[in-house]
């Protein structure tokens, strides 16, 4: 049983297939930044502009946040940025594979594995911006910075699940690929991305547990900004979404794969 399921999770996260993952990865990179003069530094650019304009409105303008709010926003942005794109992106990885898939016997999750892998290492090389906002705005550093990586990955397989789950529906649902544009649109606004998570207690505490990552950003917040220990509720209720999530894409991948590659 333990080895069943080993195998299962070894398989969707192509734990087997390193070399190919590696080489989709570099292609994807090559590709992202092909005749680009900033190269990756448009990967800093763009989300760098959108904090700074969130806080040119919110901080200057309206006088909401206090003094590290520029620093609240980089770290939801740059979050945002990997989870959004691996789910945006990962929508049309098995169709734009098409050729690869029909001609080489790979499993359909291994393109929007790539595509999500993608997204956060280039989220990886962005984490020093993190870091000079910190030495900026004199934050904390604490042990708390030690669970980065536990909520990194969390977010990880949450936008990776729902990247295949999605790429998937799209093969079947063309409509798909607008439905979550829109739905994406919402949820960036129903997180606390731009916002501390304390403004959704009391009457819009609900919402802090049924959006998945509704927990992962406060967390993010009280980690990097206050140098706080996350509560057991950001803990527990994370991991409870990415296990649901995990679930089923697992589900998904056992009933569609092998019928899949014929509809797309």
């Amino acid at each position: 049983m333990l080895s069943r399921l080993k195998d299962t999770f070894s398989d969707f996260f192509c734990l087997n297939r390193k070399y190919l993952v590696y080489n989709i990865l570099s292609r994807n990179l090559k590709l992202r930044y092909r005749r680009s003069f900033l190269g990756y530094f448009w990967t800093l650019l763009v989300p760098l502009t959108t904090a700074a304009i969130y806080y040119f409105v919110f901080n200057v303008l309206h006088k909401i946040g206090d003094d590290s709010y520029a620093l609240l926003v980089v770290v939801g942005i740059l979050a945002w940025g990997a989870f959004a794109g691996t789910i945006n992106e990962g929508i049309n990885s098995l169709s734009s594979n098409f050729s690869l898939l029909s001609q080489i016997n790979v499993p359909l999750h291994l393109f929007p594995f790539c595509s999500a892998v993608t997204q956060f290492v280039v989220y990886f090389f962005s984490l020093p911006v993190i870091l000079v906002f910190m030495i900026w705005f004199k934050a904390p550093f604490t042990s708390a910075l030690f669970w980065l990586p536990y909520y990194i990955l969390l977010l990880f397989i949450i936008s990776y699940s729902i990247s295949f789950l999605v790429a998937v529906g799209f093969i079947y649902i063309r409509d798909i690929k607008q439905v979550m544009s829109h739905i994406v649109h919402v949820w960036f606004y129903l997180t606390p991305v731009i916002y501390r998570g304390n403004r959704l207690q009391n009457s819009f505490s609900l919402v802090s547990y049924i959006n998945p990552v509704g927990k992962i950003f406060p967390a993010l917040q009280s980690i990097i900004l206050n140098g706080e220990q996350p509560t057991r509720g950001q803990i527990v209720i994370p991991a409870i979404w990415a296990f649901l999530f995990l679930c089923l894409a697992l589900f998904a991948k056992a009933r569609v794969s092998k019928v899949a590659i014929e509809n797309i």
